[in-house]
Parts: C-alpha cells; structure tokens; sequence
C-alpha cells in the first residue's frame, strides 16, 4: 500500500538542526521565515533593521536546540525569542542613543500585515471599511486581532507570546472588535455596509489570511 510521506514535525526539525543537519535548519527557517518576519516588522520601530532581528531569532533558536524537547508547542516558544530578540534590540539602539530602555516593544510598534493586505485585498466596500479600520487600531488591539485572524493563533499562544493571561487576551481581542466596528461606522458610507462588514468579518479575515499566506509553501497551524 502506498503510503503518503509526512513533513516533519518542527520539533524534529530544531532536533535535527541542533545536530548540525543544516537541511534541516534551512526546512525549519523556511516554514516559519514569514511568520516571524512580520511578527517582528510589526513590533519594531522602521530605524530597526527587519532581517537582522529575524537573523538572530533563528540563530538564539538554535543555540537553545537542547530546550526543544520541554517545549510544548514549538510556533509559540519561537515567536517569544523573537520578541526578546526585538527587546534586546531596542535597549541596546537606546542605551546608545542615551535614552532609556523600553520595556515593551509594543509602545513603538508599526504593523506590517495591514499594508500588505491592502495588496491583496478586493475593492468591494465592505473590504474596504474593514482595511481602513484595521489600520486605525492601537497597536496593543491590532497586533492580538491580527495574531488570531491571520496567523490562527489561540488565546493562549498569543498570550504566551505577549506576557498575557488568556482573559487578558480575549479582553484584548473584544475591545479590539468592538473599537474597529466603531471605526467601521465613521468610515462606511452607509449604515448597511458598516453592519454588514462587522458581520462579515470572520470570513473576511480568513478570505484576507488565505491570501496572505498563499505563498508561504504550508499550512503554519499544522506543525505544532
């Protein structure tokens, strides 16, 4: 009987790059490359070079690899390098600028998901209303509601990755819908489509997630 091959789980992955497989490694960065590219994009101020915060998320990652088999889900335990990676980043840009260090790299953030979903996004009105008010959200509700939407994170991952109890994390997220259907009613031309949008957002999120990681190559919320 023909069987289908698997892909690897990404614990094997950081097992086997750990052991020096570099085929691995280079397997493991690309499947999440893009994840933690925008994750990082979006919590970093623009005098802040993307990649080379990116670079060193992969490279602490490996230099962890001994920690793998403690991790529970590996997405998460990545993610949260990479958030210390952008801290580490901006308290050494500070400190020699003078200033003092940032504690939370969310204060300075800028998002790097709502200007690429203006690309791919349809020109219907309804869509339209939803971009708009996406990109007029704090950062501290955009970057939950974008985590969930877009990347299909839970509660729980996103509050591991933020330093949020997962109450925290659903307040977040029901301040940050019902903010954005604030913002959908002042910027909708009509009443219809602010209802409508707000009804439909679900599916839009998904529709606008579906595009956004068309190429990432495989589907990132079934390796962990």
């Amino acid at each position: 009987m023909f069987v289908v091959p698997t892909e690897p789980t990404d614990h094997a992955l950081m097992s086997a790059w750990s052991q020096g497989d570099t085929k691995a490694g280079d397997q493991l960065v690309e499947r999440h490359f893009e994840l933690v590219y925008r994750l990082v994009a979006a919590l970093t101020p623009p005098t802040v070079e993307v990649s080379d915060v990116v670079q060193r998320t992969f490279l602490a990652c490996l230099e962890r690899g001994d920690e793998i088999e403690k991790v529970e889900r590996f997405r998460p335990y990545l993610l949260g390098i990479a958030r210390n990676q952008v801290r580490m980043r901006m308290r050494y840009d500070r400190r020699r600028q003078g200033e003092q260090p940032v504690e939370d790299p969310a204060t300075h953030a800028r998002s790097s998901w709502a200007p690429r979903l203006s690309a791919v996004a349809a020109e219907r009105e309804q869509q339209r209303v939803l971009l708009l008010a996406l990109r007029r959200l704090p950062i501290e509700q955009q970057l939950p509601l974008e985590l969930h939407y877009w990347e299909g994170m839970s509660t729980r991952e996103i509050g591991e990755l933020l330093d949020l109890k997962p109450g925290a994390v659903k307040k977040r997220l029901f301040d940050a819908r019902r903010r954005l259907a604030e913002w959908m009613g002042q910027l909708a031309r009509d009443e219809a489509t602010a209802q409508l949008s707000l009804r439909q957002f679900d599916q839009w999120a998904q529709t606008m997630r579906a595009l956004v990681h068309e190429d990432d190559g495989v589907d990132d919320t079934a390796h962990d």
